[in-house]
């Protein structure tokens, strides 16, 4: 389906375990620190080098905006969202994996992973913050916008992002959809601001590397020029204000999402790679972030 649509590979066709797919050629993953617009770019949403932001922007407003046709992925657009059901099961298969080993070798307490301590975060996030029940009052237009069930890719990071000099100049390609799904568009921005930071290495600097707020700004605008919002409501500062600090609380479920992930692979994974170290500092970010927000403000 989404070959079709333009936004994957070609696909050529499936075998007993696997799929046959287009090769870019003359293609590479972008950096991390190629993902957000350089601070001129900010300025300006017509703006469109130094970075690969805008097309980041374009390409996942391309995707939400997708017209998915029923049961391609076992769920619809006027389902819950996925994450939902995915944190339960996930949360399910963690609680099995032996964390004692990993802790025993902690000096840092902050660094020590608890199944039990990311399932409370997790009910109190998703019951007070993220999903809470209606209430009297309706959210704001920004924030009805982020909560939107849409078709996310919700691994849009770097190794996942492709560019080529057979193409244009910041026009990219996304590849691995295994994680695509319908869930909020604000949770798929956080997750791609979130890998501006050096994930993969295990090196995150939160403080450091995470978009600025001009990039952030940059970032949605252009973001919403492609899905088509009215202009007159760009041009109102609260609409793209209140989107952004919604965004920022759903980077907190992107961490609690990756840090539960990382502990299964721990245990069934054959990659060579720290996955509980990946789960400790993704909680790490979490508190890191859970401080720094005003549930009525924003990350600064």
């Amino acid at each position: 389906m989404l070959s079709k649509a333009g936004i994957a590979p070609k696909f050529y066709g499936r075998f007993l375990n696997g799929r046959i797919e287009e090769f870019y050629s003359d293609s590479r993953p972008i950096k991390f620190s190629e993902m957000g617009a350089s601070a001129p770019q900010c300025l300006s949403p017509d703006v469109r080098s130094g970075g690969y932001a805008w097309g980041i922007a374009t390409s996942m407003a391309g995707l939400h905006s997708l017209s998915v046709p029923s049961g391609v992925c076992g769920t619809d657009r006027g389902d819950p969202p996925q994450i939902l059901r995915q944190m339960a099961e996930w949360h399910g298969l963690a609680e099995g994996v032996d964390l004692a080993a990993f802790n025993e070798g902690q000096t840092d307490p902050t660094k020590k992973l608890r199944t039990s301590n990311i399932q409370d975060e997790w009910v109190w996030l998703r019951d007070t913050v993220l999903f809470p029940p209606p209430g009297p009052r309706n959210p704001n237009v920004g924030v009805k916008f982020s909560r939107d069930n849409v078709f996310t890719h919700l691994d849009c990071q770097s190794l996942n992002i492709m560019t080529s000099p057979l193409w244009g100049s910041d026009e990219i390609r996304l590849i691995d959809f295994e994680y695509a799904g319908f869930n909020p568009r604000g949770l798929d921005i956080a997750n791609t601001w979130l890998e501006h930071c050096d994930m993969n290495n295990l090196r995150p600097d939160y403080a450091g590397s995470f978009p600025s707020v001009g990039q952030q700004r940059f970032f949605l605008r252009r973001y919403c020029q492609e899905c088509k919002v009215e202009e007159d409501l760009l041009n109102t500062n609260h609409f793209l204000e209140d989107l952004r600090r919604e965004c920022l609380k759903f980077t907190l479920l992107s961490h609690l999402n990756w840090a539960l992930w990382s502990i299964i692979q721990h245990d069934n994974s054959e990659i060579k790679f720290d996955f509980l170290e990946y789960a400790a500092i993704r909680m790490q970010g979490y508190h890191e972030q859970k401080i720094g927000l005003n549930y009525d403000g924003v990350i600064e």
